[in-house]
């Protein structure tokens, strides 16, 4: 047997001691299997998407786990000598990000605090979930793909609100606590909420296809929420987190 993994810095083990306390060893282990691990310290949903499609195009796998993300995960490329660019993650709640880059870089911006800003306006939160849905469905055309919520931003019931509500009425009240923040509701009155809600979510959605639910280890139980302990940069999972995280994807098979 031979197993494909991809993701971002979890998969890729960081903050741990020793290779064999990752996730992918663990299970590889347990499935007496050979694997390869693609995972890449801040890469991006669409880098591990290119990246996973890329090696199952070429090479035959038995199973395939995609660790989708967190976003906006942004990526600048100021120097030639840097082609894989320097991965940034623009969190509404800080710009340490573009201090980084300020430090490394040398790089003088006047006003960071609205550059910060004017880079998240650009990249509103339902775009970028729309491209994990399209991942999704492409990479689920090919045999054994599985998909492993890492650090996604979606919460219970999400999905299923978009066959639910599809040519109904409802109240702000009546969806999800995320679905409220993409529709930004405090600022629209519900016949505002219904039609963006109805025309744009939905529709978008319905074309998409859908999330694939069946083919999720943990849909709305991501990692990040499953931290039972931190590896040695207190960030990361530690340990036992790979192991539960392991348990979860056996369980899937």
């Amino acid at each position: 047997m031979k197993i494909l993994y991809n993701g971002c810095s979890y998969p890729y083990g960081e903050g741990l001691v020793a290779p064999e306390q990752c996730v992918c060893n663990i299970v590889s282990k347990e499935l007496e299997a050979e694997f390869k691990n693609l995972s890449e310290i801040g890469s991006n949903n669409y880098n591990i998407f290119l990246t996973t499609l890329t090696e199952i195009s070429k090479n035959p796998y038995d199973l395939v786990f995609v660790f989708f993300t967190t976003w906006p995960r942004l990526k600048f490329y100021p120097d030639l000598e840097y082609p894989k660019g320097f991965p940034v993650t623009a969190n509404p709640r800080s710009i340490h990000w573009l201090k980084t880059l300020q430090t490394n870089e040398g790089l003088t911006i006047k006003n960071p605090q609205d550059l910060h800003q004017t880079l998240l306006m650009l990249n509103h939160e339902w775009h970028w979930l729309m491209e994990v849905v399209r991942y999704v469905n492409i990479l689920s055309t090919y045999p054994n793909v599985k998909f492993v919520n890492s650090i996604c931003h979606w919460d219970t019931g999400f999905f299923e609100q978009f066959e639910t509500f599809i040519d109904k009425e409802f109240l702000p009240n009546d969806l999800t606590e995320y679905t409220k923040f993409i529709l930004n509701v405090s600022s629209r009155d519900d016949s505002q909420i219904n039609d963006l809600f109805q025309n744009i979510m939905i529709n978008e959605y319905t074309r998409t296809g859908n999330i694939q639910a069946d083919k999720w280890v943990n849909l709305y139980d991501p990692w990040k929420n499953n931290k039972i302990d931190r590896g040695i940069d207190n960030l990361h999972p530690g340990p036992k987190s790979h192991q539960w995280m392991a348990q979860q994807i056996i369980g899937s098979i």
